[in-house]
């Protein structure tokens, strides 16, 4: 009876990691489906929550919560991205979107390096207050 038990035990266990080895080739292929790595060349940068948006959308994810979130920073560093915290944002550094030119997308990624409390009104020249 404990043999059996052991060997369920075991196949479940072989089981739940081939599932999830199958779901980090999903997602691996999902992010390098919409975005290209750029090794090496620190001025690309896409939002981290756009890489969870693509991922989500391409496995049907229903809910998206933190672990979500650490599942494509995982994949995303096996790609090669730097992950980096700028103010408010999660951004991750040498990756750029397939689907828009070089140009735009470095514009693009000077746009996600800012940081949206530090703007100053174009009408007075000062910096908006930070919401409490």
């Amino acid at each position: 009876m404990l043999e059996s038990l052991q060997e369920l035990m075991l196949a479940h266990f072989l089981q739940e990691v081939s599932r999830r080895k199958e779901l980090e080739q999903k997602r691996r292929a999902a992010l390098e489906s919409a975005f290209e790595t750029m090794p090496g060349d620190r001025r690309f940068v896409i939002r981290r929550q756009e890489a969870v948006d693509c991922v989500v959308k391409a496995l049907g994810i229903g809910v998206v919560n933190n672990g979500v979130h650490g599942d494509v920073q995982g994949t995303a560093k096996t790609l090669g991205w730097e992950a980096v915290k700028n103010g408010n944002r999660a951004l991750f550094r040498c990756v750029r979107r397939r689907d828009i030119d070089p140009d735009t997308a470095l514009a693009v990624s000077r746009e996600n390096r800012r940081d949206p409390r530090n703007r100053r009104r174009p009408d007075t020249g000062t910096t908006p207050a930070i919401p409490k």
